[in-house]
């Protein structure tokens, strides 16, 4: 099958990754081809500098927004050392010669190859030579401020994932299986879910957030808890979330739980009387 592929990092799928990734589809259907999108399986800012460790989205809940958009053809690339230093022409020459690229959607700064001496004017020439079709999306900003991964983690890590989704074109979120917790939650008459966060994603403010779940369709308020329990000597990074209006057992099923708005800073209470106190407080905020 014939490809338009998508280029560029796609490490959190910004509205700036959207619009690239949205004429991909819209140039690919109109001429009949597979629209298709190259990404990497890995933390590639990080590889270069680790003070960008950590990922916004994993490789699956990536896939899962692009999806979304209309792309189910991926080509993916594991971030080691011997494919970054591929050269740019022969990265080019790759995705034509074995996936049958006729032709590119990219972000104006997008570059590539060894070095990232791969540029879109060097590109624009390749596609000229080879005949292929290529289209450069303009820079996206949000309130005159550009849009771009580095930005969303910092917002993130100040706990502000409301102003993270504004540049997300949507929630921030954790898909995750929901494992056995302590059950204290159950205790106090709000059982949660406990879910165990990917290392590979990036670290979060910690803090007690407004959020929201979808079970069979439905959709419920929830508070989520992102860090330690003080109150309970917990001393490990964790997510709780205790789900509004919902009963049931969601032990072993998958479940993607979006972060809304931040509500307060995480704290040790006296008695548990007080914590029931605080999280009455918190539902009402919420509802």
């Amino acid at each position: 099958m014939k490809r338009i592929i998508a280029l560029g990092f796609f490490d959190s799928i910004h509205i700036g990754h959207k619009k690239i990734i949205t004429e991909c589809v819209k140039i690919a259907n109109k001429k009949g081809f597979t629209p298709s999108v190259f990404m990497f399986d890995g933390d590639l800012k990080a590889y270069f500098d680790p003070k960008y460790k950590g990922a916004v989205f994993t490789l699956t809940e990536r896939k899962s927004l692009i999806k979304e958009l209309g792309v189910k053809d991926f080509i993916v690339k594991k971030v080691e050392k011997e494919f970054l230093a591929v050269d740019r022409k022969d990265f080019l020459d790759l995705l034509v010669k074995e996936y049958n690229a006729v032709g590119f959607v990219c972000g104006f700064d997008y570059s590539f190859g060894r070095g990232g001496l791969g540029t879109t004017e060097f590109l624009t020439e390749y596609c000229k030579e080879k005949g292929l079709s290529l289209k450069i999306v303009s820079e996206v900003k949000k309130e005159k401020i550009k849009v771009s991964t580095s930005r969303i983690k910092d917002l993130l890590s100040e706990g502000k994932v409301k102003e993270a989704g504004k540049l997300l074109d949507g929630n921030y979120f954790i898909t995750s299986t929901v494992k056995e917790g302590r059950k204290v939650g159950k205790t106090l008459g709000f059982p949660t879910v406990n879910l165990k966060v990917s290392s590979k994603k990036v670290i979060i403010k910690k803090g007690v957030y407004k959020g929201k779940v979808f079970i069979n369709g439905i959709e419920y308020k929830t508070i989520i808890n992102y860090g330690t329990a003080p109150t309970f000597g917990v001393k490990k990074n964790m997510v709780e979330a205790y789900i509004l209006g919902f009963n049931g057992d969601l032990y072993g099923k998958k479940l993607t739980i979006y972060f809304e708005d931040f509500l307060r800073e995480i704290k040790k209470f006296k008695t548990k009387e007080d914590l029931i106190k605080q999280l009455n407080k918190d539902i009402a905020k919420v509802k």
